[in-house]
């Protein structure tokens, strides 16, 4: 879209330019830079403008957060403070993937938090900003002027908290499992996302999409998944995320039926925390269940 509109600009001011350098000594329409001719470099002072003045050439904007007040949505971007690093303010994150400051100003006693851009993907670190931190909790995400943000809960109730966190620039991957298998920790999975789905197998799970029964992770009746002669079956989900497993009548078999039972132990794959969940069946086959 936007080199479209740039091309027709150009086609615009590049014919108007014959009628502005004519000898009309008057303000010339389309000379944007003030130099007395409608050409090219218009153009760019134009794209400048846009970038400088916030228009729809900007980039993208990040920012992080640090106090002892959870944030919450907002609509438009924070006000920000790149000077003082005390409790409750917004800084600018800019390009970096990495945070070390220590903030100040808040009351010993209170919990601690800090968002940051989830798809930078900044995670707490000791002061190294290698070796990961996982006393925090993460509470999940909010959103800020339509960008997606994590809130991470601190290890601290001081009156000051330092924060160290490091990412790789790229957007965290979500999984989750369904199998007869219990499985395991690993560093990394290879989905299956044929659109099909069979027993022992991780699936991708796209966080930007809104789920709900009516548009589910997974719909074991359209998808049946096939299985052995087995006593149980597990699920694993994003400990992160408020999925859970429904029935066909969307009541949740977890938290409210209790037909699925939680298992306190959890497991790691790619860095992401997930939990487990078993239930004794007989059936040789996953059905009448929605995830989402």
């Amino acid at each position: 879209m936007k080199i479209k509109f740039f091309m027709l600009l150009a086609a615009v001011l590049l014919s108007a330019s014959a009628f502005a350098q004519s000898g009309n000594n008057g303000t010339l329409k389309g000379d944007v830079n003030g130099d007395g001719v409608v050409d090219v470099a218009d153009i760019n002072a134009i794209i400048q403008i846009m970038k400088d003045g916030g228009g729809t050439g900007e980039d993208t904007k990040y920012y992080w957060y640090a106090g002892q007040t959870q944030p919450q949505n907002m609509s438009s971007n924070p006000t920000v403070d790149d000077t003082n690093f005390t409790v409750d303010k917004w800084h600018t994150l800019g390009t970096a993937t990495t945070i070390a400051k220590t903030i100040t100003g808040g009351t010993s006693g209170n919990d601690w938090y800090v968002a940051v851009p989830t798809s930078i993907n900044l995670k707490p670190t000791a002061t190294d900003l290698s070796t990961l931190d996982t006393s925090w909790d993460n509470l999940g995400t909010i959103t800020i002027s339509g960008i997606s943000y994590t809130v991470w809960r601190t290890n601290g109730t001081g009156s000051r908290s330092a924060v160290y966190m490091a990412g790789t620039g790229e957007e965290t991957k979500y999984y989750w499992y369904v199998g007869q298998t219990q499985p395991t920790s690993k560093s990394s999975v290879t989905p299956q996302d044929s659109g099909t789905f069979t027993n022992n197998n991780w699936h991708t799970i796209n966080v930007n999409n809104t789920y709900s029964f009516s548009n589910p992770i997974y719909n074991s009746e359209s998808n049946p998944i096939k299985g052995d002669i087995n006593t149980y079956w597990y699920v694993a989900l994003p400990a992160d995320k408020s999925y859970s497993i429904y029935d066909s009548d969307d009541v949740d078999e977890v938290n409210v039926s209790g037909n699925w039972t939680k298992l306190t132990s959890q497991i790691t794959i790619a860095n992401v925390t997930y939990n487990i969940y078993k239930k004794v069946s007989t059936s040789r086959q996953f059905n009448a269940y929605w995830i989402h």
